[in-house]
């Protein structure tokens, strides 16, 4: 039987030292390329993660094989690859573990049947309240394993990551519905990292916030610790006043600086610009415990205040997430085009990785089909300038939050965030020629 390599994929770093995924399918270099197991070590030496041959079957089909099978065989050093590979049939062709690349997705729970309805946590649904009692969303869906949703799943609102919960009856997004009322629209979003990853939510408040570095201000940067916590070699994602953030190296606004804290540079974040935001859209009855003024004034005082951070942190939009996953993530990002459209992008090819807008955002998406591609279809996304932009606003007591009227508003930039990991399928699973089927069969 001839087997062909058509292609190869592989995780290495670059060279800033960030691992990337990337996959080479020019069929004519590697039907012409001899790999042996000396050249395949080389290469993990140097850091390759996770290497895999695209073999093309007589009969045209393709399939992915693991370096693994390679070095499982127990050749040697120059064995050829490709001579490895031809020497057996389909009945005695070694399998081998199915280890493949995934990634999360993100979907919007709306278009995939989900339904929604106003509650009050603690209080079941049959019982009658006020709406305006009910802060909370029940989403829900017939056939739906409640509590594995729970587990591999974050949900936004308009955006907004929001803790959640579950029982028998369904999903429970916290304040999702107090969220979608002040904004007067629902944008529900589901990003689901089953295929790599289940998570584990720690709570944050106040008393996490630790003072390490003596008369910093928090207004550059602000530290959290978690007591009897280990994160080293995890992959961890920060929420902060909805706002999600992955803690990686690159990261500019959070840092992991020990086994069990993170460092937020508050100037990265946008402090100021982030604590309108957060009253805007989360928080709008209560300011984060700041004075309401009738002509919408903001006290830059009180924004710069020790006390409004504590309020950010005791949102329940504030917590950490920690994946179970022993691989590390890869995250890429790609910049989306706009054609100046509101509330749409434009991409070449029908996926469903995160949607990050460039105001922090990550809300829910719709694709639809386009003589050239397809349109992302997503919430609201045009910007309109603040005088914050511009004008160092905090140097006064006062400020409004005035839209500049001399520049229009625009769309602002959008892209698709990439997250992805190494994973076993299924440890009960072998890839057999291209098939996957069970140990015992």
């Amino acid at each position: 039987m001839a087997r062909k390599i058509v292609g190869i994929r592989y995780i290495a770093p670059n060279e800033q030292g960030k691992l990337e995924y990337k996959e080479d399918l020019d069929k004519e270099v590697y039907q012409t390329t001899d790999f042996t197991g000396e050249k395949i070590k080389r290469l993990l030496s140097k850091g390759w993660t996770f290497y895999q041959f695209l073999i093309e079957k007589e009969d045209g089909r393709t399939y992915w094989l693991d370096h693994s099978w390679f070095l499982e065989r127990g050749f040697n050093d120059n064995a050829s690859f490709q001579a490895i590979l031809n020497s057996f049939d389909e009945v005695s062709f070694p399998p081998q573990k199915t280890i493949d690349v995934r990634g999360a997705y993100c979907v919007d729970a709306i278009q995939w049947d989900f339904k929604l309805k106003p509650i009050k946590i603690g209080v079941h649904e049959t019982i009658p309240i006020p709406e305006e009692d009910k802060p909370d969303y029940l989403l829900r869906k017939e056939g739906i394993d409640y509590k594995q949703l729970n587990e591999t799943a974050l949900f936004t609102v308009n955006g907004f990551v929001h803790n959640s919960a579950y029982d028998a009856d369904g999903i429970y997004i916290r304040q999702g519905y107090k969220t979608a009322l002040q904004a007067k629209d629902i944008n529900i979003g589901i990003i689901n990292f089953e295929d790599i990853s289940r998570l584990k939510v720690h709570a944050i408040t106040e008393n996490h916030w630790i003072k390490p570095v003596e008369d910093l201000s928090h207004l550059k940067a602000f530290y959290l610790t978690f007591e009897n916590q280990d994160f080293t070699n995890k992959n961890l994602a920060l929420v902060l006043g909805g706002y999600l953030h992955f803690v990686t190296k690159e990261s500019k606004v959070v840092k992991r600086v020990g086994h069990n804290t993170l460092r937020i540079d508050a100037q990265e974040f946008h402090y100021y610009r982030r604590v309108k935001e957060i009253v805007k859209h989360l928080d709008g009855k209560n300011r984060l415990g700041m004075t309401t003024y009738h002509d919408e004034r903001w006290n830059n005082r009180e924004i710069e205040s020790e006390e409004t951070l504590k309020a950010i942190l005791n949102l329940s939009q504030t917590f950490l997430v920690e994946f179970t996953t022993p691989n590390q993530f890869i995250i890429t990002k790609r910049l989306l085009h706009s054609a100046n459209y509101p509330r749409r992008y434009f991409d070449t090819k029908r996926h469903y990785p995160l949607l990050r807008l460039a105001d922090g955002r990550y809300p829910a998406y719709v694709l639809r089909d386009d003589k050239n591609g397809f349109v992302v279809a997503t919430a609201m996304n045009v910007k309109n300038h603040k005088f914050d932009d511009t004008a160092k606003t905090w140097l006064e007591p006062f400020v409004t939050d005035y839209d500049r009227t001399t520049f229009w508003p625009e769309v602002q930039k959008g892209e698709f965030v990439s997250v992805q990991a190494v994973t076993i399928v299924d440890n009960r699973k072998n890839n057999y020629e291209g098939q996957i089927v069970r140990e015992q069969e």
